[in-house]
């Protein structure tokens, strides 16, 4: 659907891989998803409509693209959406970073990718990687048609890429996700005073050059955040007990985030 707008940007919904489970709905019904969860993120964060469109109308010039994760935007879990700004130019990174404080916190955390960074994605690393499997998913891109062409043709590679080493890029993703939930309550942008999961230990680290802070829960709680962020993520059944193990390893040890 050519004629679908967000602000004065059009939408498309493109994606997914094939390993991922596909959103019934279209890019109309899937603008009307992203409408309904940010007006449900509002009363905490103080955001409204207006403030979206005043921000979509100042990053027109400096941006090519938007992009929403296709999961996120359905998933009834009240947490910001991530947004990826795309631009040309490193520079342009530090303007529109600055926007966020502005007119998205709470609603949305934005992360800015350059052309040069996305071409970096096609060339897996041990590891895993987070931005390639979620830029493998279904998403919601707001651009014109030929920006949104030309990121087409790059994310038909991408997917490629991912599709070759998805264990160790799922895995990334999800442990991420986890991570995020377990300390939601720390940092200037935390959406919560306190995480909704129970603590069974928490310390910090300080073996490294940075201190880090390390909190321990339970099994059961940490295979059930496991298991949300792989169903928003839209990962098979069949592929979530595969992954699971991974997830765990990635951790740490059992039950414990950092």
């Amino acid at each position: 659907m050519d004629d679908v707008t967000v602000g004065n940007w059009p939408a498309r919904k493109l994606g997914p891989s094939g390993i991922f489970e596909h959103i019934d709905l279209d890019t109309m019904q899937l603008v009307v998803k992203l409408d309904e969860k940010m007006h449900a993120l509002a009363p905490s964060a103080g955001y409204s409509g207006r403030m979206f469109g005043k921000w979509l109308s100042a990053i027109r010039k400096l941006a090519s693209a938007v992009i929403f994760h296709g999961g996120e935007v359905i998933s009834e879990e009240a947490v910001p959406l991530n947004a990826i700004v795309v631009t040309g130019e490193r520079g342009q990174r530090s303007m529109l970073g600055e926007t966020q404080k502005a007119a998205c916190a709470g609603v949305m955390n934005i992360g800015v990718v350059n052309d040069a960074e996305f071409i970096l994605l096609l060339n897996p690393k041990e590891g895993g990687s987070t931005l390639r499997p979620f830029l493998s998913s279904e998403l919601l891109v707001l651009g014109t048609q030929r920006d949104v062409e030309v990121l087409e043709a790059f994310f038909s590679a991408l997917r490629s890429a991912f599709e070759s080493h998805f264990i160790d890029d799922l895995t990334s993703l999800v442990s991420t996700d986890i991570r995020r939930e377990v300390f939601s309550d720390l940092g200037p942008d935390a959406s919560r005073k306190s995480p909704s999961i129970q603590i069974l230990m928490e310390e910090a680290d300080y073996s490294g050059r940075k201190p880090v802070k390390k909190r321990v829960i339970e099994e059961r709680e940490f295979e059930r955040m496991a298991i949300r962020a792989m169903k928003k993520r839209r990962i098979p059944p069949g592929l979530q007990a595969f992954i699971m193990p991974k997830v765990k390893q990635a951790a740490g040890c059992t039950g414990q985030a950092q």
